[in-house]
């Protein structure tokens, strides 16, 4: 590559230098306006791969204090000539530099510098933009495959790699992965993130960094840092995927997550770089998550946002396996024929949904470890046991709290129900509400919200609502009102127990719950009496 060509790719002070001795203003000019962009109140620098925002005052120190001249220009008023001193740091502070304004924007069609026309207020209007897209790896994306017999064979690796271990052989996940990747590919945000968890030497790297970063190139950026995620996200621009490999525990977990939150959603985000300005940029990346750890808990709020895949391990140790795998992915060949694979996809992409989540073992898993405490005790009470609920909303919610110790608010408690269809119904007489659902129709509700883990919660769905609470069949009303008078029978027993220690009178029994003091027979010291111990106990129970 020549000297000329250089130097307008990457901006040289020498090159400056040299047309500032010779007086050629205008191109001295000419050649800031290559490198240095007017944005509203900052300026742009471009350093041949990056634009850094800086302030005025900042920007201009990049440029040394000698580039500077004097020439005779002529005055209209006095009709002579005047010394002036053309200075490029001024010339940046100055309007006719300054007369247009760039809008920081990502692009993978536009080039560096680009202009668009529209109408405003019936006049048509210019506007001057910066494409801060990051290149590919022009090598894997501009060269045709030549698909030998060994490059399919070494193709089929890779795709079944996805597949089998990745995805689990789950054909509908492993579509959807292999969407993700191409609208990755091809600049299509998604509203998605993909979490890759297992243990290690799965061989998720090999696909994250032998394929995806091989072919994206610059347009991929891998990091750990919650610091760069939180606050100084510009390595993210201009790129299409990121990966977030093994976040570390962060003090600041909720602001962690809220930034993931923003980052995997919304169309645009702060830009910003230490020590430099923020500013707003279009989000055109899309996220994947990979980690050895739990590092990521699903939750009501955010669990729409996370596709949870599948990974099989039983390829762990497998050292045949993954030196065939290893040398598909060395083969340029082979990561040129994905990349062609996945252009054709991206044509066919438009009627794809992303919001269709695949159901996963993984993913359910995470779901049922992250329920609110409530919902855990109705299905650990009432699901799991086979019992119907069927108490006022009262005695329902304190009795909960007093079980669980938790101090959400009944109003709380009360909307947790109502979000999954319990509602609260009106007693006869005035006597209040009530919670009433039968123990099969909770399991309906927590199983379409695939809150059951068939492999811990050993139900069999035919089976529920057919065990009872007795006999005849007594609903908890009724089993409500026989201990209560069950309880009133003893108390009365504990009555007359009492009376007969007052008086020392030998034990007593009774022929049935029911006796009257009229029916108590007097037996031995040695008959089978109940004591006032075991009564206490059994109305302790009740």
């Amino acid at each position: 590559m020549n000297s000329i060509a250089m130097e307008n790719i990457i901006f040289s002070t020498i090159h400056a230098k040299q047309l500032i001795d010779t007086k050629q203003i205008e191109a001295v000019k000419a050649y800031i306006k290559q490198f240095f962009f007017k944005s509203k109140t900052h300026i742009f620098f471009y350093d041949g791969s990056i634009f850094t925002c800086y302030e005025h005052e900042k920007a201009a120190k990049l440029i040394p204090k000698d580039l500077e001249t004097s020439a005779l220009v002529p005055n209209e008023y006095s009709k002579k000539f005047e010394n002036q001193i053309f200075s490029v740091r001024k010339y940046i502070m100055e309007s006719e530099f300054m007369s247009i304004d760039y809008t920081p924007t990502i692009s993978f069609i536009e080039p560096k510098i680009f202009i668009k026309k529209s109408t405003m207020h019936g006049h048509e209007v210019v506007k001057h933009y910066m494409n801060m897209a990051k290149p590919m790896n022009h090598s894997l994306t501009t060269i045709p495959s030549n698909r030998t017999p060994d490059v399919v064979k070494g193709l089929k690796i890779v795709y079944d790699h996805i597949n089998e271990v990745l995805c689990s052989s789950n054909d509908v996940l492993f579509e959807y992965v292999l969407n993700f990747i191409c609208a990755s590919f091809f600049g299509r945000k998604l509203r998605k993130a993909l979490l890759l968890q297992s243990n290690e030497r799965t061989g998720k790297g090999q696909i994250l960094n032998g394929l995806l970063n091989s072919i994206l190139g610059d347009r991929m950026y891998k990091t750990n840092s919650t610091e760069t995620i939180v606050l100084y996200s510009k390595p993210f621009e201009g790129c299409c995927l990121l990966n977030f490999d093994e976040l570390p525990h962060s003090d600041n977990f909720k602001g962690l997550q809220d930034s993931l939150k923003g980052l995997i959603t919304e169309p645009t985000f702060s830009c910003r770089d230490m020590h430099s300005p923020a500013y707003t940029q279009l989000n055109t990346f899309n996220i994947i998550i990979s980690s050895n750890n739990d590092c990521i808990g699903l939750s009501q709020t955010n669990n729409a946002r996370y596709v949870v895949l599948d990974i099989s391990e039983h390829r762990i140790g497998d050292m045949q396996y993954f030196k065939k795998l290893t040398e598909a992915l060395n083969n340029d060949d082979v990561k040129r024929a994905f990349y062609e694979d996945m252009k054709t996809r991206f044509t066919k992409l438009d009627e794809w949904n992303e919001d269709i989540i695949p159901e996963t073992t993984t993913r359910t898993s995470k779901l049922i470890d992250a329920l609110p405490t409530f919902y855990k005790y109705i299905k650990e009470q009432f699901i799991l046991k086979d019992i119907d609920l069927n108490a006022r909303t009262d005695q329902f919610l304190e009795d909960y709290k007093m079980v669980t110790k938790d101090r959400t608010s009944n109003n709380k408690l009360g909307r947790y129900l109502s979000s999954i269809g319990i509602k609260p119904i009106k007693m006869s007489k005035n006597a209040g509400y009530k919670y009433k659902m039968t123990a099969k129709e909770l399991y309906k509700i927590f199983d379409e919200r695939k809150w059951i883990d068939e492999t811990i919660d050993l139900i069999n769905p035919d089976e529920i609502g057919k065990t009872k609470m007795n006999d005849d069949e007594a609903t908890v009303d009724e089993a409500f009102d026989k201990a209560k008078q069950r309880i009133q029978e003893l108390e009365e027993q504990v009555r007359l127990l009492q009376e007969q220690i007052t008086t020392k009178q030998p034990k007593i029994s009774f022929l049935e719950p029911s006796a009257t003091p009229k029916k108590i027979k007097m037996k031995k010291e040695e008959s089978s009496a109940v004591s006032l111990d075991e009564i206490v106990e059994l109305m302790d129970v009740f």
